[in-house]
């Protein structure tokens, strides 16, 4: 049993491994593969850090899960010191770590490559990546691949591996009950809760959920498992109860409930938790909307006190008002648990919406957000001018952790205000370009700019080349236009 439960509470469990399985004598399963001899690796498609998932990045990370087994082998070995001896360190190419993980596949008796969330691959990498895991298989007779993703996957699948075999799987519904219990047991408003309405809460939950399923795909001799997950019976149960939970009498919960009942689809308990979002009284409904602003148009992955950080900024401002940097709890209160934070590392996390679908109903509504870019870009361009952010040494090596806003605001104004040019994003640009040469954020801007590329060392350049890196090109007539990297002559 192949068992996923990620943070935002969406859980679903797979009998991957069923056919890699036998009884004993005593009727107890066994696997025909010692455990020592069985290895598996992985990896996660976040949607959320799709920009850093290529497919070079995601086989590399499985090659680096194997070689971890075990001593390097020598052609490896060799082949990574080859090249160190490049000017600055040359990054592997896609064809150089295929050959290197089919080298390593090559010596264990059986693998397992499990590839998570394969819908949340970039669309532009994933033919690249199917085709680098059809290779693989067919070329290698021990390896078995495991993908998840959700239906409309299915057709890039098919395309790659054409021979097909779906396997349905259903939520265990003692898992939503307990799930459902354990969200009212934390009930913040008990006065405002009765048996009778608690029982027709998990009884609705149960009838409401719905299925799941994943689908299995085979090259002969060769299998490939492919998984899809459709609407997600805790995400459900999860939006419900928070529409529920978020009245604060008995009589209004049960007229939520009765509107979750009729209305059971994802699509619509997003849109019921949006209204409840906005109808919130004081600045959360303010607080709440920016909070999914930002989550949606950010630049990458944001994390927690960035977040807080952006929105604490006040445009207009010379300096930070620390009074005015709202907490995560209150963040995320605010949006009636439309937002999670997830932990990436042991030191640090990301605040995220509670799932890809939820996205994809924002952006289904143009009238939802207005000038998000531009906002954004005033945001980072306030903070940027602010005095103190101004007086930092331009020769820092990095971000002072004081300054949690500073790093994203430096590497990403630009391309918000690329996508949403205005007078006062274009008046607060030409104040931070007047003094670029000496601004800390062309420092942080370029050594991004080096790491992505993979360039070992710093080296000067003029201000033109860091404002076009940028996206933003200031012409001496107090003109500022916006250009793409077809502007740097590459």
């Amino acid at each position: 049993m192949f068992r996923v439960q990620r943070e935002w509470e969406y859980t679903y469990s797979v009998s991957s491994w069923g056919c890699c399985r036998s009884c004993n004598d005593n009727g107890e399963q066994s696997s025909p593969f010692p455990t020592e001899n069985l290895a598996v690796a992985g990896s996660y498609c976040d949607f959320f850090a799709q920009q850093e998932q290529t497919t070079t990045n995601v086989v590399g990370a499985i090659l680096k899960q194997l070689v971890g087994r075990g001593g390097i082998p020598e052609d490896i070995r060799e082949a990574f010191q080859e090249e160190k001896k490049e000017v600055g360190g040359r990054r592997h190419l896609l064809a150089d770590l295929v050959r290197m993980l089919r080298s390593m596949i090559a010596l264990q008796p059986k693998v397992f490559i499990c590839i998570d969330a394969l819908d949340e691959c970039l669309p532009n990498n994933l033919p690249e990546l199917l085709v680098s895991l059809r290779d693989i298989v067919i070329e290698c007779p021990s390896a078995r691949i495991f993908l998840t993703g959700r239906p409309h996957i299915g057709e890039a699948i098919q395309q790659y591996f054409t021979q097909a075999v779906t396997i349905y799987i259903s939520t265990n519904p003692d898992d939503i009950r307990s799930y459902v219990t354990m969200r009212l047991d934390m009930d913040a408003e008990p006065e405002a809760m009765d048996d009778a309405l608690r029982a027709d809460i998990v009884k609705i939950a149960l009838e409401n959920m719905s299925d799941t399923y994943v689908g299995a795909f085979g090259v002969a001799p060769q299998s490939v498992v492919y998984s899809q997950t459709t609407l997600s019976r805790f995400l459900l149960a999860s939006l419900s109860v928070n529409a529920i939970l978020g009245e604060v009498t008995i009589g209004p919960r049960r007229e939520k409930l009765e509107e979750t009942t009729r209305n059971n689809r994802l699509s619509d308990l997003y849109t019921a938790n949006l209204n409840q979002l906005k109808a919130q009284k004081g600045y959360k409904a303010v607080l709440g909307m920016k909070v999914l602003m930002w989550l949606l148009f950010s630049e990458g992955p944001i994390r927690p006190d960035e977040l807080c950080y952006a929105l604490g900024v006040e445009i207009g401002s010379t300096d930070p008002d620390p009074e005015k940097i709202p907490s995560l709890r209150t963040l995320i209160s605010s949006c009636l648990g439309l937002v999670t934070v997830k932990r990436v590392s042991k030191s640090d996390s990301i605040v995220q919406l509670v799932h890809l679908t939820l996205r994809e109903h924002l952006l289904s509504d143009p009238t939802l957000f207005h000038s998000p870019h531009s906002k954004i870009a005033e945001v980072c361009l306030t903070y940027l001018n602010y005095r103190c952010v101004s007086d930092l040494s331009p020769t820092l090596a990095s971000a002072p952790s004081t300054m949690p806003l500073l790093e994203y605001a430096s590497c990403n104004w630009g391309e918000h205000a690329k996508r949403g040019i205005t007078e006062n994003v274009r008046k607060l640009a030409l104040r931070l370009l007047d003094r670029f040469d000496e601004h800390i954020s062309a420092r942080l801007l370029l050594l991004r700019y080096n790491q992505d590329k993979g360039h070992s060392c710093y080296f000067r350049t003029h201000s033109i080349y860091r404002i076009a890196r940028s996206s933003i090109s200031w012409n001496r007539g107090d003109s500022l236009s916006c250009i793409g990297d077809e502007g740097m002559g590459r």
